[in-house]
């Protein structure tokens, strides 16, 4: 036990460090471009952060996150530009609106297993996407939606890109905290168990189809709330971003950082997020680049960045222990 509570304290420890460096140090140290890539990379987190609750603790590989971020997104701005309501009440009611739909599309579609489920949710990002870019009245159609309102929390203003570092950082370190918690919980153990075998699952008691719902629910709930943040950081929102292919890196991201690590996610979001800045000179095969990185990522990094990271810490320590070992044998 005091090694379980020595080893989370330890991953919020590291969380807590890359964070506070990538916000406090970064944001001093980047172009205004490039504080606008990195606070999107932190909003993003959210999406991943729901893919990584359905992948890494459920073994759902749902495919309509980039969904939940356009509705959370489209409302809050439709709120605060249309009916004039102030921002933080957009962004909490883009939230629920996006968690609504998560369950109630989560209770049509987990009833579907496997491949049936991933198809339909792909169906789930093709039917918001035209709805995105043709319902005007609501999205503003090609056009999108501007002018959205800036927000003030306790009497600060956030106005620039740079000023929205300190909230972000936080706000992720507060997420990377609930995923772990989350893990810990009966209901995340209920939905890992899920995850290893349905059927051990349901003999123990495990209500199978509930613990999936709730958890994209939660995955909507987290893209909603994401949604809301893009939208008021960039002032404007169009139905381009939310498109399948926007989906697909989410799950690059996931699978770069590694889907059984929150810290790791954060990290794959953060380097994929930054891969058009750092490969402008093959800006027009970004998409070969991604391909590229999906194989690899399958035949050596199954399990990702942080799967990498565990497994040299773990050579590490085996060839410690022997030569402490032989130390003693002589």
């Amino acid at each position: 036990m005091k090694n379980t509570t020595k080893a989370v304290l330890f991953r919020y420890l590291i969380a807590l460090m890359v964070v506070l460096f990538m916000t406090f140090v970064l944001r001093n140290n980047l172009k205004n471009s490039q504080v606008n890539v990195f606070n999107t990379a932190l909003i993003f987190f959210f999406c991943v952060a729901g893919q990584y609750v359905m992948l890494g603790l459920g073994g759902m590989l749902g495919m309509c996150s980039i969904t939940f971020l356009g509705l959370g997104a489209f409302l809050c701005a439709y709120l605060n530009t249309r009916c004039a309501i102030p921002v933080i009440p957009s962004i909490i009611l883009g939230t629920v609106a996006s968690g609504l739909l998560a369950l109630f599309l989560g209770l049509l579609l987990l009833k579907l297993d496997g491949p049936y489920f991933v198809f339909g949710t792909i169906g789930v990002v093709y039917i918001g996407t035209s709805i995105f870019q043709n319902f005007t009245a609501f999205t503003g159609g090609p056009n999108g939606i501007s002018g959205i309102g800036k927000l003030s929390l306790l009497g600060y203003t956030f106005s620039t890109f740079k000023s929205w570092v300190p909230l972000l950082g936080t706000l992720v370190m507060l997420l990377l905290f609930l995923l772990y918690r989350i893990k810990n919980t009966s209901f995340g153990r209920g939905l890992m168990a899920v995850r290893d075998d349905e059927t051990a699952a349901f003999s123990l008691g495990i209500n199978v189809y509930r613990t999936k719902v709730i958890a994209f629910a939660v995955a909507g709930l987290l893209a909603g709330f994401g949604g809301g943040l893009y939208a008021v950081h960039n002032g404007t929102i169009s139905a381009s971003l939310f498109t399948f292919s926007t989906q697909t890196k989410f799950i690059i991201m996931l699978m770069l950082g590694g889907v059984m690590s929150p810290i790791g996610a954060f990290c794959g979001t953060i380097l994929v997020n930054f891969l058009p800045e750092i490969a402008r000179f093959a800006d027009s095969y970004l998409n070969l680049l991604y391909g590229c990185m999906i194989i690899v990522l399958m035949i050596f990094m199954p399990m990702g960045l942080a799967g990498v990271q565990k497994e040299l810490a773990t050579r590490i320590r085996t060839a410690s222990q022997k030569r402490i070992a032989a130390k003693k044998g002589a």
